[in-house]
């Protein structure tokens, strides 16, 4: 009787097929979050060009701006009712939001970590910092107040 100890070639070839799977498993995991993480940044992006579009719109529409470094307040003129309306972006916990007349809760940009407002002269800059460490920023041309 031998006493020798070894693998056999049955076990050696499931430790291989095992093996070959979970690398396998392993790259398309890899992969699968690359492609997560860009499409992440794609809707980060999006939702940055959607903010930036509606907030140039206000911004032509409106009649006087002013900005803290936490909120931007417009007023305008509802050309429906002639009445005056008042809108405002401000952080609220993660998100800025907007509200008409201090009513409401739009979420506009979500996942902030900070925004800063800043109106000088005739141009408004906008910076905002994201959780995840990406970093926006937008200036706009607006009229005086008044």
């Amino acid at each position: 009787m031998k006493s020798d100890k070894g693998f056999s070639l049955i076990e050696v070839l499931i430790t291989l097929g095992i093996l070959s799977s979970c690398v396998l498993l392993l790259t398309f995991a890899i992969s699968q979050i690359q492609t997560t993480r860009s499409l992440i940044k794609d809707e980060r992006q999006i939702e940055w060009h959607l903010f930036i579009n509606q907030l140039e719109h206000e911004l032509r529409d409106s009649e006087e701006v002013y900005a803290t470094k936490s909120e931007l307040t417009l007023k305008k003129t509802d050309p429906k009712d002639q009445l005056k309306k008042t809108v405002t972006y401000n952080r609220h916990f993660s998100i800025i939001r907007r509200q008409v007349g201090s009513l409401g809760h739009q979420p506009i940009l979500m996942k902030v970590k900070s925004v800063a407002f800043h109106l000088l002269d005739e141009k408004l800059s906008i910076d905002v910092d994201f959780q995840n460490g990406e970093t926006y920023r937008a200036v706009f041309r607006v009229r005086k107040n008044g």
